[in-house]
């Protein structure tokens, strides 16, 4: 079975690391989504900003003002989303990692 979790949006969030009951991890999972879409908007919106940071990321693209401007919101944003899905995980879990990907 599939651990992943799926919802109908633009992206999708992994809880990586460590191993987790199912119920946690997508707790922590939802977490994660509901923080970064409070900062970032719509979820089309954080998968635009994830589309920003790639061609960033890749150099297909010299950072203009608004990948700028993205790049600076998309590392507040997964910061304090981190933070959200941390705060009730297993003591011990605190250093999970997530992976956030285009859907």
């Amino acid at each position: 079975m599939d651990t992943e979790m799926t919802l109908d949006t633009a992206y999708l969030v992994a809880l990586v690391e460590p191993a987790l009951p199912e119920a946690t991890r997508m707790q922590a999972e939802l977490r994660y989504c509901r923080e970064l879409e409070r900062r970032l908007g719509t979820p089309d919106d954080v998968a635009h900003a994830l589309r920003a940071i790639a061609r960033v990321a890749t150099l297909e693209e010299e950072p203009g003002q608004e990948a700028q401007t993205l790049l600076v919101q998309w590392r507040l944003a997964n910061h304090a989303a981190r933070l959200q899905a941390v705060r009730d995980l297993p003591a011990g879990a605190h250093h999970a990692r997530f992976e956030v990907r285009l859907a």
